[in-house]
């Protein structure tokens, strides 16, 4: 009977292990069957700390921001004293931008923007646009819109919203609104960034014109063309993101965590499933 040979296999198996343990001490670093156990502890260390090493960090940003917070009087956790000073909404059918500022700034907007991005409205206009471009068939597309950008916005004015368009959102299709973010977020279990999906579809030439951090300190300074110029490109942005996504057939992320690249079947699927509950 013909003896099966299996020695090249064995020993690339083996190999791997060992590279992988690599400077552990004792026989954990020389004896496969050791090695074996010391390699499987270690990833399960290294799953277990991904998620940890995204929780400190977390904590991190919220200590940071309530610090620079807490002179104004807000806090991290209550939103209510969080104020809407200028909302952008990008027509991708028709390729032109609207721009929407708050009634105390309206005029001063107009004067140095008006004509040289886009028209400006008042904020008691945006509930009628979304109104006609929902029972056009519009699809709503955010990045974080649901987490962060539309409960504010539902607000009403004197809380630091638009005013008027918390039923209207409320009632929003399911299937005509879809915020890429939290679709990724459920397909995955990450939380994948904006900026990095840039990066990873558009390329790090296209990074975002600024920091969201710094968009409110811009806006207070009086920077309000850099502002909006900012809100503008965030939204051509992730319409861009999405289509590139749809053409190429994948969600790609390039950072400073590891992303899975997540095919385009799998984020409609998980889309839909969103859309049913």
């Amino acid at each position: 009977m013909a003896r099966v040979k299996r020695g090249v296999t064995s020993k690339a198996k083996h190999k791997k292990v060992l590279k992988a343990v690599k400077g552990q001490w004792g026989r954990r670093k020389n004896t496969i069957r050791v090695a074996k156990q010391a390699m499987e502890k270690a990833m399960q260390y290294a799953y277990r700390d991904r998620r940890n090493k995204k929780r400190d960090f977390k904590s991190l940003w919220i200590q940071r921001i309530n610090a620079g917070v807490r002179a104004e009087g807000l806090t991290f956790d209550n939103p209510k004293g969080w104020k809407t000073a200028v909302v952008c909404v990008h027509d991708g059918v028709h390729n032109r931008t609207s721009i929407y500022v708050h009634p105390d700034k309206y005029d001063e907007v107009t004067r140095i923007c008006g004509g040289k991005l886009g028209i400006v409205y008042p904020f008691d206009i945006l509930e009628y646009h979304l109104r006609s471009k929902r029972n056009e068939g519009y699809t709503l597309l955010t990045h974080n819109g649901l987490g962060f950008d539309l409960p504010i916005i539902s607000k009403s004015i004197e809380d630091g919203g638009v005013g008027g368009c918390a039923s209207l959102l409320e009632k929003w299709p399911k299937n005509q609104m879809m915020d890429t973010c939290a679709v990724l977020s459920k397909a995955t279990g990450e939380r994948y960034r904006l900026n990095h999906l840039i990066h990873g579809l558009l390329g790090e030439e296209a990074s975002k014109l600024m920091d969201a951090a710094n968009a409110p300190k811009e806006w207070a300074k009086g920077n309000y063309e850099e502002v909006i110029r900012y809100c503008i490109d965030d939204t051509q942005k992730t319409l861009a993101v999405f289509l590139t996504a749809g053409n190429e057939g994948e969600f790609r992320a390039i950072g400073k965590d590891i992303y899975r690249p997540v095919p385009i079947q799998e984020y409609v699927k998980t889309w839909y499933e969103m859309c049913e509950h």
